[in-house]
């Protein structure tokens, strides 16, 4: 294909939505070969399908002669592209966008063949935005933009309802500075991008007029939609399609292209493969089943451009033995290369995940889907098995069984199973390590011609060895070692026994408040009732030595209340307060008082 029809390829197979001058665009392609970048900010470690229509073009005007720029946004990572979002990007370190920048650039230079291969090439805008003096590049370059005009931007015109930082309403002249950087430095007239790009494109091809007195053009693509979802083409129920494939493994990602709906096969074959475009056509019209065909030659060109020959053969034939092939007599031609991989008759190419023994008898069956990979989280695992669909060796498990226990399941003693999430999803979990039967050392036969070995003698033992077993070591007591049994306390003191405590008696309680005062002297203890009046005390309930000595009573105070003996007790050893009478040993009867009853003396 000549280089004068790059802009009509581009053209017909679908590239172009906007263009800013077409007659114009199409005599710089007649000229000669055409400088053109597309920028790609560095805010993941990989890119995704999003970010695949872009390449293909940067692919196309490479194979058709033209140089293409591929530009890293190390620099406007900093601030984050407003365009086509809700809110604002979150803010990268610099560690995080170089790693990012690394992991990208190698996905890059699979469309743009760099020197001495190819003339194509790859900048890194960070080289002349990180070092810019704020107050200079907006007096040199701030000064050519238009408040009023950028507000009619979509980018940010949608966004001024949920709120624009002033950093990110700063992403529009920053851009417009890359093109004109590279409009000085590498000739770039051509500045290509997605459709929300449209008004950062303009802003850089009026930079350049007002600034450096050029012309520069700028085509949009069109932005994909998924007629089944209405979402942006890339995006599924486990989040975006990437181009790593440790962010998305191979098979998924051919898998995806696999299961595009009938009716976009011819569009994308067209976008997104290099096949001639009356090969594109044709494949999409193929009647029936046959359309299957034409979606695994454009699964298999998508996965070999972004992944390499053998891993989209590898995706093929896995596919192929897990489903059959669509085409197993190759009836229909093409040009792709799928022609030169023949269809498995079994599903022993499925992708494997070796996990650990230990870990498998640890997790429950909703557990095991997310270590396989077939669900990215335990809740989205549930539902599938509530759901009826998620199978182990093609046998449906029951719902209710995502928290059983993996540990005693059937197939941990052969060492793998093929799990099933859906109807195309698959994925064999193996134990690892998990030795292959054919290693383990087999039987040794009897011998039948070598002599039995008669026994060394170094075998026997010396008769002045010593004995077999060690002698036991003496474990008698020393002499002056005490007693093997503890000496027997002796018993403690009844308490009973203790000395007895010296006699009291109870206080008597006061006059209540509002009675008459006591007398000045209340005897200490309370008195023992005695008789009523006009009767005799005939007798005291205590011993004769615990009784006090009689009192004599005046004559002159009749009725007193006191009493007299006609003998006195004979001595005591004990003194007692009057009145009362003490508290006996080993007893816990209290006390007792008593006073002389009132009435006349005998």
């Amino acid at each position: 294909m000549e280089q004068t029809t790059a802009y009509r390829a581009l053209q017909e197979r679908g590239f172009n939505y906007q263009v800013t001058d077409e007659e114009g665009l199409q005599e710089l392609f007649a000229k000669g070969p055409v400088s053109a970048y597309i920028g790609f900010d560095a805010t993941a470690d990989s890119l995704h399908v999003g970010h695949l229509l872009p390449l293909m073009a940067l692919g196309w005007l490479n194979r058709l002669g033209h140089r293409p720029i591929a530009l890293l946004g190390g620099g406007t990572s900093m601030v984050g592209d407003p365009s086509g979002r809700k809110e604002a990007r979150k803010i990268l370190s610099l560690e995080d966008i170089e790693a990012n920048a690394r992991g990208i650039r190698p996905q890059l230079e699979r469309f743009v063949d760099l020197p001495p291969a190819g003339n194509g090439l790859l900048r890194d805008n960070s080289a002349w935005l990180k070092d810019l003096n704020y107050v200079s590049f907006m007096r040199d370059i701030g000064r050519h933009f238009s408040v009023n005009r950028m507000l009619t931007a979509e980018s940010y015109r949608s966004r001024l309802e949920q709120g624009l930082s002033f950093l990110e309403f700063n992403y529009m002249i920053m851009q417009a500075y890359d093109f004109l950087v590279l409009f000085r430095e590498e000739g770039a007239l051509l500045q290509m991008g997605g459709q929300d790009q449209w008004g950062n494109i303009v802003a850089g091809i009026e930079l350049i007029r007002r600034e450096a007195g050029g012309s520069a053009y700028g085509i949009t693509m069109p932005l994909l939609i998924d007629p089944r979802t209405g979402e942006k083409f890339g995006k599924t129920a486990a989040g975006a399609v990437w181009l790593s494939p440790e962010r998305t493994p191979v098979y998924d990602f051919y898998q995806f292209w696999r299961n595009i709906d009938d009716q976009e096969a011819g569009r994308l074959l067209a976008l997104f493969t290099f096949l001639p475009l009356d090969e594109c056509r044709r494949l999409a019209t193929l009647p029936g089943n046959l359309i299957n065909r034409a979606k695994e030659i454009l699964a298999f060109e998508v996965t070999s451009i972004c992944h390499g020959f053998e891993a989209a053969s590898e995706a093929f034939r896995a596919s192929a033995g897990a489903f059959g092939a669509a085409d197993p007599d190759m009836g229909v031609p093409t040009t792709s290369r799928i022609t030169e991989c023949a269809p498995p008759d079994s599903a022993s190419e499925l992708p494997v995940e070796e996990l650990a023994l230990a870990a498998l008898e640890a997790a429950d069956m909703a557990g095991l889907f997310v270590m396989a990979g077939l669900a990215s989280s335990k809740s989205e695992a549930r539902r599938l098995i509530r759901q009826g669909g998620a199978y182990a060796d093609e046998t449906r498990l029951a719902a209710g069984s995502e928290n059983d226990p993996v540990k005693g399941a059937a197939w941990l003693s052969k060492g793998q199973v093929t799990l099933r999430a859906g109807k195309k999803r698959y994925k064999t979990v193996r134990v690892a390590p998990w030795p292959s039967p054919v290693t383990a050392p087999a039987p040794a036969g009897p011998p039948t011609c070598l002599p039995r070995p008669r026994p060394r003698p170094v075998t026997v033992p010396a008769p002045a060895s010593p004995p077999a077993c060690r002698p036991r070591p003496v474990t008698a007591p020393a002499p002056a070692s005490p007693p093997t049994c503890r000496p027997r306390p002796r018993p403690s003191p009844v308490p009973s026994q203790a000395p007895p405590r010296p006699p009291a008696c109870r206080p008597r309680k006061g006059p209540r408040p509002g009675t008459a005062a006591a007398p000045a002297s209340p005897p200490t203890c309370r008195p023992r009732p005695g008789p009523s009046p006009g009767s005799r005390q005939t007798g005291s309930p205590f011993p004769p030595e615990l009784r006090s000595p009689p009192r004599q009573t005046p004559a002159s105070s009749p009725g007193s209340g006191s009493w007299t003996r006609t003998s006195s007790p004979p001595p005591s050893t004990r003194r007692w307060t009057a009145g009362c009478s003490p508290r006996r040993t080993g007893r816990s009867r209290p006390s007792r008082c008593w006073t002389p009853p009132p009435g006349p003396t005998s």
